[in-house]
């Protein structure tokens, strides 16, 4: 499996270039490898970017998308916007949210409470709780899946997770 980014966006102080003819090749060679892909959205213009490309037979859906929210140059991280990112998927495809910093914990709970999933993990976030320094990745899994008990929803097994991401077998 691999991300497939959808657009391009400033990115704190840089630039994350991802134009549409680069967008569509990764997509060709994936689709040539057989790699699955998440489709990673930085802003609604990307969901917006994804259906399009959909319609143009580049990238097939349903497929889980990877909602990454609080960069500064893409969509902040409130649950208005959540549910607006929510509102703009065509029935069938999955979601994902990733909260960066501060902000992953309270958005994979919103996100586990809204039907979704969670991306949790040092990538995005070094804190387990403020002033907190996680000791790795697993203490954030940890938590999430607590929080995702708390919604009321079951941790996924390795099989369940594969069915998920559409990754098969």
């Amino acid at each position: 499996m691999a991300t497939l980014n959808a657009g391009s966006l400033n990115f704190g102080e840089d630039v994350f270039l991802n134009p549409f003819p680069l967008v569509r090749e990764f997509a060709k060679r994936m689709r040539a490898r057989k790699i699955a892909y998440e489709l990673e959205c930085y802003d609604v213009g990307h969901v917006e970017a994804c259906l399009r490309l959909a319609q143009e037979g580049v990238i097939s859906l349903p497929a889980p998308f990877d909602f990454v929210m609080g960069v500064r140059g893409g969509i902040q991280a409130t649950e208005d916007n959540l549910r607006f990112l929510i509102s703009k998927l065509p029935p069938g495809n999955t979601f994902n949210v990733a909260g960066l910093g501060r902000q992953q914990l309270p958005m994979a709970e919103l996100s586990l409470k809204l039907g979704g999933h969670a991306r949790c993990g040092l990538e995005d976030n070094i804190y387990l709780s403020k002033g907190v320094l996680a000791k790795g990745s697993y203490e954030l899994v940890a938590r999430v899946a607590e929080l995702a008990r708390s919604a009321g929803r079951e941790i996924a097994t390795p099989a369940q997770a594969r069915e998920i991401l559409r990754l098969g077998s």
